[in-house]
């Protein structure tokens, strides 16, 4: 019972890392589709690179 337990949660560790793996590279083509729209003012540059620091950091965090 203990091994099932354990190849269950093993296997939702699993996934929960390939869709934060998969929610970072969708925050990094958003940033290059922003950047590539003209979103070149400094400011508004800035904030994006915060915001993507950010959702990193809950990412990780879980």
């Amino acid at each position: 019972v203990l091994l099932v337990l354990f190849l269950v949660s093993a296997q939702r560790a699993r996934v929960a890392g390939a869709t934060r793996s998969l929610e970072r590279i969708r925050v990094v083509l958003l940033l290059v589709a922003a950047q590539r729209a003209g979103v070149t003012c400094a400011a508004r540059r800035a904030a994006l690179f915060r915001a993507f620091w950010f959702l990193v950091l809950a990412l990780r965090t879980g």
